[in-house]
């Protein structure tokens, strides 16, 4: 019998024909589609009528096919995923390849609306499980930005706040590197530890001072974070206060003297977009030139699928960063200018090691610490309303 082209198509009229033909690929597929369109009575009347849960849509590659829960949980349709988790549909998931079904929700509550928050809690209520290698959905939520209502959803449903990155990263940490000043508070009032460190020692307080994100060093410091806790290279927030020229960030902890030569490693590069200057310490300028080497020998071959459009140029900048710098004002940090078209090799090389480098990165970097980097440098440019 036909499908889209019929007006009744997904009624209770319609299926009874449906199920009286007994036509299985024409079953199966309404049965994903009612599911994707959150039709709750047709789903039951068609999982009542001996329609597998686990009924899926193929698509051009079968390798790609969704099933009638993926359809509902990327919707929004959570009543429709309540019936199917109870009808079994998690146990006909497979459990191996991601992007797992929770993961595909928080991706969907980040743009969506209450009905999608809604289905995350429902998967979160049956513990739908993550697919290996996936990270703790709060780490990941925290990482792309998600809204605080989220945060807090996934705290009720059982999430640590000191959850840790698989670098061993807090979330607390993640959070104030992209100065998420809410997403701090979220986690500081669900009882993250303040003083939490990533795997260098260094702490959200000190991440916080380097970038200058002064809501969340306010935030940090009424919860008492440690402001003389030190990282495995002696630096502490407030000595990492003195090598910069935020003035406000010194403010909120009783410092008082400016810009002064850094003995311990900096851990952000200052990026100036009006004037295109990039100030930083020696080895942060290393970093960019090792991870444009690193992408130069795994680009894509293909000319039409390369990131780094021109190799020479690129060749050229590595160098350029290795050895064009200088020692700034009062020789607190070097400095280089970049043309806009060095800066998108530099981002197009972070891009390459994190998403397209088969083997071990560079400089002692793994994907997790390249994806801080590039968000780092997407977050100078939202300070300057530069895009």
């Amino acid at each position: 019998m036909g499908t889209d082209d019929q007006d009744d198509y997904l009624t209770e009229q319609w299926v009874s024909r449906a199920v009286r033909e007994g036509d299985a690929s024409v079953l199966e597929r309404a049965l994903v589609e009612a599911a994707g369109r959150d039709h709750v009575q047709v789903v039951e009347m068609l999982l009542d009528a001996g329609v597998p849960v686990g009924s899926r849509l193929r698509g051009i590659v079968p390798e790609l096919s969704s099933s009638a829960l993926m359809y509902a949980v990327c919707d929004g349709a959570a009543g429709t995923v309540e019936l199917l988790i109870r009808r079994g549909g998690l146990a006909a998931e497979p459990q191996d390849s991601p992007p797992s079904l929770p993961r595909i929700a928080l991706a969907s509550c980040i743009t969506g609306s209450g009905a999608h928050l809604a289905t995350l809690s429902t998967l979160l209520a049956h513990s739908a499980p993550l697919a290996p290698g996936e990270e703790p959905l709060l780490v990941t939520a925290v990482q792309e930005g998600a809204p605080p209502v989220v945060l807090r959803e996934l705290l009720r449903h059982g999430a640590s706040p000191d959850e840790h990155r698989s670098d061993g990263t807090p979330a607390l940490v993640m959070a104030a590197r992209r100065g998420d000043a809410a997403a701090v508070d979220v986690l500081l009032q669900a009882g993250a530890d303040a003083d939490a460190a990533d795997r260098h020692g260094r702490t959200a307080l000190m991440y916080a001072v380097e970038r200058d994100e002064q809501q969340v060093v306010a935030v940090l410091r009424l919860a008492g974070a440690d402001v003389h806790r030190a990282a495995a290279d002696g630096a502490t927030a407030v000595t990492l206060s003195k090598g910069w020229t935020w003035q406000t960030a010194k403010d909120l902890l009783g410092v008082v003297t400016i810009n002064l030569p850094l003995a311990a490693r900096r851990t952000a590069m200052l990026l100036q977009p009006q004037r295109l200057r990039v100030q930083g310490d020696p080895g942060g300028f290393e970093l960019w030139a090792l991870m444009i080497e690193h992408a130069l020998g795994v680009d894509d071959d293909e000319p039409l699928y390369r990131v780094l459009k021109d190799p020479v140029a690129a060749d050229v900048l590595a160098a350029r960063l290795r050895e064009g710098h200088r020692p700034g004002r009062y020789g607190a940090w070097n400095v280089l200018a970049l043309s806009a078209a060095e800066l998108h090799i530099v981002t197009s090389a972070m891009f390459v090691c994190e998403h397209r480098s088969p083997g071990p990165l560079p400089g002692g970097l793994d994907r997790a610490r390249v994806r801080d980097l590039r968000d780092d440098l997407r977050r100078m440019y939202q300070k300057e309303d530069l895009r």
